[in-house]
């Protein structure tokens, strides 16, 4: 495997140095081309970053603002040409070993089905199937492989989204478009949920985060050609995320930012919020 037959894309923005510092020294034994990506951090973090890379002999690209998941992603994809695109959170470790079992797995998967758009691993599953992989209906970013072809076809990722359902989105397209969605039964991987509060049993999203859920999900629901069954169980979870909001601190702010996620998402409004 030659290193430019793979680009690794991590997307930073203030990451935790010393969590990120052990995320990267595992990354940076890829046999991959492998490029940071950040969405102008904070001077401080940024200063660590360039020492820390520096000091890896990575890339990283600095971008001039905060523009979201998506356009940082396709900011790479643009400039690196590659057979294949693997994507990474800031927070996400994934071992070599398990790189090189993803990338041999999708490759297996291809040769079977031309149409494969995009594999990746089992989230938090402590007892992974033997079996190689499962079609599914979508999976995160993080950790999953696309080829060149399936971009080429499908198209990039929705930078307009900024944050949130942009790799579900994805997916979604793909299947439309008559491509298919595998997850790995045989890779497992961590991703950090330290600092991420919960009520029974529930994620509690920052304030910030719900208007992009919904202006996003409402979008797609509202908008975009996806199978009926899929905007259905979307709507669904606005529903049920929709009165978690009511037993929580600032419910009543909460609940205006959920409604005007909605109403951008109905107008088709998907500028960065303040834009």
């Amino acid at each position: 495997m030659s290193k430019s037959e793979v680009c690794t894309i991590v997307v930073t923005f203030n990451p935790n140095i010393a969590d990120f510092t052990k995320n990267i020294r595992e990354i940076s034994r890829y046999p991959s081309k492998i490029i940071i990506v950040d969405n102008n951090s904070k001077p401080e973090k940024i200063k660590e970053l360039r020492s820390l890379i520096k000091r890896l002999n990575l890339t990283l690209y600095e971008l001039a603002d905060n523009y979201g998941i998506g356009y940082a992603q396709n900011y790479v994809i643009r400039k690196e040409h590659s057979d294949y695109y693997f994507f990474l959170d800031q927070d996400s470790y994934v071992s070599v070993n398990q790189f090189n079992m993803l990338l041999t797995e999708f490759k297996s998967l291809k040769s079977q089905d031309k149409h494969i758009a995009a594999l990746g691993p089992t989230i938090y599953d402590a007892n992974p199937s033997r079996e190689k992989a499962s079609l599914v209906e979508k999976i995160i970013s993080s950790g999953s492989i696309i080829s060149k072809e399936a971009l080429a076809t499908i198209g990039l990722m929705r930078d307009d989204f900024f944050i949130d359902y942009i790799d579900y989105e994805w997916c979604w397209r793909a299947a439309g478009m008559g491509w298919h969605i595998y997850q790995s039964n045989a890779v497992k991987i961590h991703h950090e949920t330290n600092g991420v509060l919960r009520k029974n049993n529930h994620t509690i999203d920052p304030i910030f985060r719900l208007f992009y859920i919904y202006r996003n999900a409402t979008y797609i629901i509202i908008h975009e050609p996806i199978q009926i069954k899929i905007k259905f169980k979307l709507g669904c979870r606005l529903l049920g995320k929709l009165l978690f909001q009511w037993q929580l601190e600032s419910k009543k702010q909460r609940l205006k930012v959920c409604l005007l996620g909605i109403k951008d998402g109905v107008r088709g409004r998907l500028s960065k919020r303040g834009d």
